[in-house]
């Protein structure tokens, strides 16, 4: 797991309201039954709205710098493709 993972993970428990050191709810806490797959894909849901979140404030980022005549990209070493390259990156 990456630092980006555990962020993404992070913002996943926050969104699910899960308390610091909480378990994510079992398939049966879920309603699901022993076999089912419930907890596995809530916490996918809940990952991928965590994406969803990262996504939605790179993309306020790079438009509050690309509107700001105060802010330059020239000479930043490629931040912008960096923190473009965040987007949709692999978890």
């Amino acid at each position: 797991m990456t630092a980006r993972d555990d962020v993404i993970e992070a913002v996943a428990r926050i969104l699910a309201d899960l308390e610091p050191g909480e378990d994510w709810p079992t398939n049966e806490e879920l309603g699901g039954n022993l076999t089912g797959t419930r907890d596995d894909e809530y916490h996918s849901q809940m990952l991928e709205q965590a994406r969803a979140v990262r996504d939605a404030v790179l993309d306020e980022v790079i438009a509050t710098v690309d509107a700001s005549p105060a802010v330059t990209w020239a000479g930043s070493g490629g931040a912008k493709e960096r923190i473009r390259g965040m987007k949709g990156g692999t978890e």
